[in-house]
């Protein structure tokens, strides 16, 4: 079966690795993927939001299963456009994906058909507002340009430790790596003896331009690199297919 995964991130990135897993998987080609996923994917240079070069991709490659996972092309209606060409495609279609995308409309709709939904209550000191308001107010001028995030999973010895990592990414990511965020360590089952995997968002931004996916991509490969090379790790997906193989 050839499967079609839809997006870049890193919850593309987790199902395209479960997807490999599989004994009736023979190929997985991804829009776009990312650095760590060319290891056991074909990335493709299309982008997620182009349906039109998506269908046509699918129609012309004979893609048995699409996986879509970023919320912009579900909203945009990709569901529905394959459903209307009779391609297979796993996803909620536009009318769902509202829920995703409009927390007002979601709220209202909750509230309509009487569905429990989470309200916040709280207290505050009326004075004490009234004093903080008239002390001088610091304001954080807003970034120019668009950020850009990638997100990783490396399987590497258990003493290896984040901020080693965060080194690596420092070294390569400079001026326009804005920030290095862990989101998960685990060395529960399937991980080996003495392994971690570890996981973690890397978020590029430039002050004086936007960042293009080419850029974000090369530097990543060299963080992606580095990291295999120094602490003998192997990403997620790699790591699974290596798994299967010994």
């Amino acid at each position: 079966m050839k499967v079609l995964v839809i997006g870049n991130g890193g919850r593309e990135h987790a199902l395209a690795w479960k997807l490999s897993e599989s004994k009736s998987v023979d190929k997985i080609y991804m829009a776009r993927g990312n650095g760590g996923t060319e290891d056991f994917c074909e990335n493709l240079d299309l982008d997620p939001k182009d349906i039109d070069g998506l269908l046509k991709f699918a129609h012309e490659e004979k893609i048995d299963l699409t996986v879509v996972g970023p919320e912009d092309p579900l909203c945009m209606g990709i569901v529905d456009a394959f459903n209307e060409k009779g391609l297979k495609v796993f996803g909620p279609n536009k009318a769902c994906a509202r829920f995703e995308k409009s927390k007002e409309f979601t709220k209202k709709f909750l509230e309509k058909y009487s569905i429990k939904t989470g309200a916040l209550v709280g207290e505050f000191e009326f004075n004490k507002f009234v004093e903080l308001s008239k002390e001088n107010r610091l304001y954080k001028e807003l970034p120019k340009y668009p950020s850009m995030k990638r997100d990783f999973a490396f399987i590497l010895d258990r003493d290896v430790s984040s901020e080693e990592i965060e080194e690596v990414a420092k070294k390569y990511g400079k001026k326009i790596l804005e920030d290095f965020n862990v989101f998960d360590i685990y060395t529960g089952k399937g991980i080996e003896e003495g392994k971690k995997s570890i996981a973690f968002s890397l978020i590029f931004r430039a002050n004086d331009r936007t960042l293009t996916d080419s850029e974000v991509e090369k530097i990543s490969d060299k963080i992606i690199q580095e990291i295999k090379d120094n602490f003998k790790a192997k990403l997620r997906g790699e790591w699974a297919l290596w798994k299967r193989r010994k």
